[in-house]
């Protein structure tokens, strides 16, 4: 499933940006929040791109390897950010919100998530698919 210590390192840095956010040293505008939604549909769509080809390919695919190793772990990410940015969006953005707070720590958390995943996934494809042609 997920890396454990992508998991931690994504908790301690989405519990910081919320606690940097709550403090009012990082500026966290309406815009972040809107770029974090819009890489959530990007990062959906990747996936369902690399599932797709996975499905219509051989057995032997490095995409169906990529996608069960790395996956659920994304969708999770995916699903996350899709869901914290769009009530961060719903409840607005302010400094002296405790629930703003907490939904902001909660799109970075699961944003970084995300974006680690994206890359494990393209990294993966790309070892694969460049050892296969490698042989």
């Amino acid at each position: 499933m997920c890396n454990i210590w992508v998991v931690i390192a994504s908790i301690i840095l989405g519990v910081a940006v919320g606690t940097l956010f709550y403090l009012g040293l990082i500026p966290i505008t309406l815009n972040f929040i809107r770029i974090a939604f819009g890489m959530s549909i990007v990062g959906m769509a990747i996936l369902l791109g690399t599932i797709i080809v996975g499905i219509f390919g051989r057995e032997c695919n490095p995409f169906k390897r990529c996608i069960c190793k790395y996956g659920k772990c994304l969708l999770i990410g995916i699903i996350g950010t899709f869901l914290a940015t769009t009530i961060s969006t719903i409840i607005g953005v302010t400094v002296v919100s405790i629930a703003a707070t907490i939904f902001v720590g909660l799109s970075a958390l699961f944003f970084i998530l995300m974006l680690v995943q994206i890359i494990a996934l393209i990294t993966c494809l790309i070892n694969s698919i460049c050892r296969k042609n490698d042989d």
